[in-house]
């Protein structure tokens, strides 16, 4: 398990994705979106992946935290 402040990297997105069995996208600086999970039900996530090697929280701009 993670906790607040460590890092982790594609692999542990993957197994977020299955152990939480939730669809994630996950978007790029050049505008393409992977797509992990998609035989879940639930609502994606999505997180962002920016300069190629770190992982950011997204939500839409009128989403509160």
């Amino acid at each position: 398990d993670l906790l607040d402040g460590e890092w982790g990297g594609s692999e542990s997105v993957n197994a977020m994705s299955v152990q939480y069995e939730v669809p994630i996208h996950v978007h790029d600086e050049k505008g393409q979106i992977t797509h992990l999970g998609n035989d879940y039900k639930k609502s994606p996530l999505h997180i962002g992946f920016i300069q190629e090697t770190h992982y950011v929280s997204l939500r839409k701009k009128n989403q509160s935290v």
